[in-house]
């Protein structure tokens, strides 16, 4: 999934008027406390950017992204720099935050552009500059996402791009893996998600039409579905009211994770969805939104179209 390397709370009015958390006199100001959060919160746009000028297109994006009355004037980003920045991140595909490491000024933005380059930045309140960039790719990049895929401690580089080609990065963008261009025609939906409870998260492919499970670790694929299916985003989560996980197209197929047969067909939810348990019951709704029209919320356990809180 969709890695958020920022903790935020609620927002205070009263805050509104400077950056928050303060820090002591005399001390430099603190970032604030960081740690993942594995879920995609706000429909995406496509991006391109051009990698002949990666420092400029970064210092353009951080231009754009925080408020316009803030002067840049301090290495550290403040609270709401960040938080624009965690934001713009999930309305764009091709974007993503990289966790904060102690000691580190700024924060570091990992983007791919549509000539095939991977983009790892230093962004801070003074200025942006490309700390790594991959090697030319074989497409387009559609799709950024960053997890610790193996549980070592280090967040690894997950890129779809066109034509069916999955990449995986270290931090410095030194490759770890890529599909072969057999494999896939064309992905057309993918997320991160530990889906049979071993130390390694899979990544959960629609390739081709078939769902397919990649080990995190050792990059093999453990799964295959019999049957094919179309989407354009999936979502993983425990939304009936068994113990096991499903996986959700956003075309209005739930799935089971263990066998991958359907195990509830509707009409599609929305262009984007998300799992999220919003009446306190243990079991996730989908929500489903679609630019321009009214979000709508599921229950896969009792199957029907959610329209209050019971």
């Amino acid at each position: 999934m969709r890695c958020r390397f920022l903790n935020v709370p609620p927002r205070n009015p009263a805050a509104r008027q400077g950056p928050m958390p303060q820090a002591a006199a005399g001390e430099p100001a603190a970032p604030p406390s960081v740690h993942p959060v594995r879920r995609r919160a706000a429909p995406r746009a496509a991006l391109s950017l051009w990698h002949a000028a990666a420092p400029l297109v970064a210092a353009l994006l951080l231009s754009a992204v925080l408020a316009p009355a803030r002067a840049l004037a301090q290495e550290d980003l403040d609270y709401w720099q960040v938080l624009a920045l965690d934001r713009a991140a999930f309305r764009v595909r091709s974007v993503a935050l990289l966790p904060v490491v102690s000691g580190e000024r700024g924060q570091r933005l990992v983007y791919g552009d549509r000539f095939g380059f991977v983009h790892v930045v230093q962004l801070t309140g003074r200025d942006a500059h490309e700390l790594a960039r991959s090697r030319p790719l074989d497409g387009a990049v559609l799709e950024v996402r960053t997890e610790d895929l193996d549980g070592d401690g280090r967040v690894e580089i997950v890129a779809r791009l066109t034509g069916g080609r999955l990449y995986i990065f270290d931090d410095q963008l030194n490759l770890h893996w890529e599909n072969l261009p057999e494999d896939y025609d064309e992905i057309t939906a993918f997320t991160i998600a530990n889906v049979d409870n071993d130390p390694a998260y899979e990544l959960v492919i629609l390739g081709d039409g078939y769902l397919d499970y990649i080990d995190g670790s050792r990059f093999n694929r453990e799964f295959r579905s019999t049957t094919t299916y179309q989407a354009t985003e999936i979502e993983v989560g425990n939304v009936d009211s068994d113990a096991t996980l499903e996986i959700v197209l956003n075309t209005g197929t739930v799935l089971d994770a263990v066998t991958g047969e359907p195990k509830w067909r509707t009409d599609a939810f929305g262009q984007n969805i998300e799992l999220l348990d919003i009446d306190g019951d243990g079991i996730e709704e989908i929500l489903g939104y679609t630019p321009g029209s009214p979000m709508r919320i599921f229950e896969a356990d009792r199957r029907q179209e959610k329209r209050a809180l019971e």
